[in-house]
């Protein structure tokens, strides 16, 4: 009666593995063995310990799958299969390594240094619109778009960096955020002309 209650245990314990396993197969298959590494001894041991079913006494196990993905840092489980599903869980996955959190935490400690360059490159642009008669950038106050006059640009800039930050800092809506983002995609493909614009005129005023 021992061996056929141990092996009855034992069957199980392999019926619960197998379907922890099946709850995990989106992940690569050494993450999923170091997952599961162990689990079937310990859930002889757990099924050896009493009469309930493993089942009453650790819960279902894609539940069980669950908390172990949680233990293990990893996101939950897609809903659905097939290669979309597991193309966004491994994204999901990298973005969640530590050197890719540790660069999106720098770049977004850079964010106010952007919100700047943004509002410089937006009002540079204005100063190299056609048909200007006046020179793009101000002799007499160096990075500062020549906007009528110096000064007049100097106000102009200050301006547009405080709203170019108070836009930063706002919660936005998702077709605003979808805006701001086109809005900084269209800044940081100017910016270079801006640069080359600002460096002829450094040159010609050297000359």
């Amino acid at each position: 009666m021992t061996t056929g209650t141990t092996v009855a245990r034992s069957q199980e314990a392999q019926a619960y593995l197998d379907r922890v396993g099946a709850a995990l197969a989106d992940l690569p298959e050494e993450e999923r063995a170091d997952l599961l590494d162990e689990l079937g001894t310990h859930l002889d041991e757990i099924a050896a310990e009493g009469t309930s079913s493993l089942e009453a006494r650790l819960g279902s196990p894609e539940e069980y799958a669950a908390e172990l993905r949680a233990s293990a840092g990893l996101p939950p489980a897609l809903s659905g299969g097939g290669p979309g599903a597991r193309l966004l869980s491994r994204l999901q996955r990298v973005v969640q390594r530590r050197q890719v959190v540790v660069a999106r935490e720098f770049l977004g400690a850079l964010r106010p240094a952007w919100w700047v360059a943004r509002a410089w490159v937006v009002v540079g642009l204005v100063a190299m619109f056609p048909g200007q008669t006046t020179p793009t950038w101000a002799d007499a106050i160096p990075f500062v778009p020549r906007v009528g006059t110096p000064l007049l640009g100097l106000l102009v800039l200050l301006a547009a960096v405080v709203a170019s930050v108070q836009l930063g800092r706002r919660r936005l809506s998702p077709r605003a955020g979808a805006a701001v983002v086109a809005l900084n995609v269209g800044a940081a493909l100017l910016l270079l002309p801006v640069l080359v614009s600002l460096g002829e005129s450094t040159n010609a005023r050297y000359v």
